[in-house]
């Protein structure tokens, strides 16, 4: 397994984990989260991956966290969009947190200005997502005003679906 690959599962894992442990109630998706991270990781063929504008569109599970050492993270969707030579993206943060952005897409590298808001406030930040295959990405992000790097490490859903919560319930 290429040592990007076996990074971001390993890291997506140790997430995913900590996640079972605190939520009980939906453990059985977060193991199953990380079984299909695994199997996606064990598909991948070449460490050079160079990924098109219109492949990247669809929907990922992502798994995150404020820094790679955090011990627990978060869990949500996001929606890639290429239109008019711009990627749009949308996440949707444990069910509830909503954040938005455009960007670009160089080689295998995509690069997002995303904005949020919360407890009144607005927020914005950038994002890189690096493609280690044509449905994973591993992705590290800052936020205006603070200096901490969190991480992000995602999955692209096999499936077509318009709301992606119908099908994740723990989301």
């Amino acid at each position: 397994m290429e040592l990007k690959s076996s990074r971001w599962l390993s890291i997506s894992t140790r997430l995913l984990q900590a996640r079972v442990t605190l939520d009980t109630e939906n453990s059985e998706q977060f193991i199953e989260e990380l079984n299909l991270r695994r199997e996606t990781v064990s598909k991948i063929k070449t460490p050079f991956f160079v990924q098109s504008n219109a492949a990247i569109e669809g929907v990922y599970q992502v798994v995150g966290a404020n820094s790679e050492n955090a011990e627990q993270g978060y869990v949500g969707m996001l929606r890639l969009i290429y239109e008019d030579n711009r990627i749009f993206a949308s996440w949707l943060i444990e069910g509830e947190d909503i954040q938005t952005g455009f960007g670009l897409l160089i080689g295998n590298m995509l690069s997002i200005s995303f904005i949020y808001k919360q407890n009144g406030m607005e927020h914005t930040g950038l994002v890189s997502y690096e493609f280690l295959s044509d449905t994973v990405l591993y992705g590290t992000w800052i936020e205006q005003g603070t200096s901490t790097i969190g991480v992000e490490y995602g999955r692209k859903l096999p499936i077509e679906i318009e709301d992606p919560l119908k099908y994740f319930g723990f989301n």
